[in-house]
């Protein structure tokens, strides 16, 4: 239904690592320990590199959470749709790939804010680093609605709460008709639970995840020809909306599916186009991209916060290396092949091992 012979959708899966890049890009003014956490800090006089290549990753690099959240719809809904996978396995499944380089970042954090506040007196980037704030982190529930803000590794938060969205597709591809009106419908009282207490941030979370199933099945339904078309047009269509006047009464999620969606629907028909074309040297390396993109994700910070220590023990100037496309290549670099050993050597074998033992346990 997807495509003939289709394993893998590797250009979807490469665009997910090009997001986590974006986010790492957003988060590497955490280089300016002195600039406001919150703000980008262009207005102090601060350059960063390749900015005006860079600047929408660099000051918009957060919309790639929800650019996220719509690719694990579209390919959960690929890989469980018809499955009777029961909630035990699917949630081992959960925790050996997510639960392991979460709780190694966590320890990581915690070390490495603690020497940065012995020097600087100060944990600039994520503040709520307290005995409670650790706890939610370590249950996984630190954006559930229970805390105060970000802590630690303050990236996890939108992996918390996606956590939520997966219990509710796994009852929603056990017990509905998986389609194209179901996906919709749950994305419609998702929205209308966003404004609810507790809520707001798994309903936004669960809008755009059940956006990203309904594109998938739209995929499947069009082939390849008409998705291309269709895609085309989405873009249009998204241009139309975010140029023309009046956008401001336009719900965000509406104008984050007419962006995503096109996007997506491409990807999807250039994979779906030739599957034998998967197997080329040029696509296994784009894939690689989405198979470090969790590490990408949770390790940037860390690398950020250990390299933050040593600049500062160092008495480096903060601006000079802020600023330099050589550290900045030296840094995007050291993430990548990072997370790339974290992905290989310790969460896999991690993946593999949990899974052993937790299905037979």
């Amino acid at each position: 239904m997807s495509g003939p012979g289709i394993k893998r959708y590797y250009l979807i899966d490469a665009s997910r690592g090009i997001a986590a890049i974006c986010v790492m890009a957003l988060h590497y003014k955490g280089f300016m320990i002195d600039a406001s956490w919150g703000t980008y800090p262009s207005a102090g006089g601060y350059k960063a590199p390749l900015e005006d290549l860079l600047w929408p990753a660099y000051r918009h690099g957060e919309l790639a959470v929800p650019f996220f959240w719509m690719i694990s719809g579209f390919i959960f809904c690929f890989v469980y749709r018809g499955s009777k996978i029961s909630f035990r396995n699917f949630a081992v499944k959960r925790f050996a790939r997510l639960y392991p380089l979460h709780l190694a970042t966590l320890l990581i954090v915690l070390a490495f804010q603690a020497v940065l506040y012995l020097q600087i007196t100060e944990t600039p980037f994520f503040p709520n680093n307290d005995p409670y704030h650790f706890v939610l982190n370590l249950f996984f529930i630190s954006a559930w609605g229970f805390e105060t803000g970000l802590s630690f590794n303050g990236p996890i938060w939108s992996v918390s709460v996606e956590l939520i969205v997966y219990a509710l597709f796994w009852l929603y591809v056990r017990t509905l008709p998986v389609g194209l009106l179901t996906a919709v419908l749950l994305a419609a009282i998702s929205f209308a639970l966003t404004k609810a207490p507790f809520l707001g941030l798994p309903a936004y979370c669960a809008v755009l995840f059940f956006l990203g199933v309904f594109t998938y099945l739209t995929l499947t339904k069009l082939g390849v020809r008409r998705a291309l078309y269709v895609g085309a047009g989405g873009i249009a269509l998204f241009a139309a909306v975010a140029l023309g006047p009046g956008t401001d009464g336009i719900p965000k999620t509406l104008v984050l599916f007419l962006a995503f969606a096109p996007v997506l629907m491409i990807l999807g028909a250039l994979d779906m186009r030739n599957p034998r074309e998967h197997k080329t040297w040029l696509l296994r390396q784009l894939a690689v991209l989405g198979d470090i993109s969790y590490a990408v994700y949770l390790l940037h910070f860390p690398i950020i916060l250990i390299l933050v220590n040593l600049i500062v023990l160092a008495g480096v100037d903060r601006a000079f290396l802020s600023d330099s496309l050589l550290f900045f290549v030296l840094f995007v670099s050291l993430v990548i092949f990072v997370s790339y050993q974290s992905t290989r050597y310790f969460e896999q074998p991690m993946r593999r091992y949990l899974q052993r033992k937790l299905s037979h346990a």
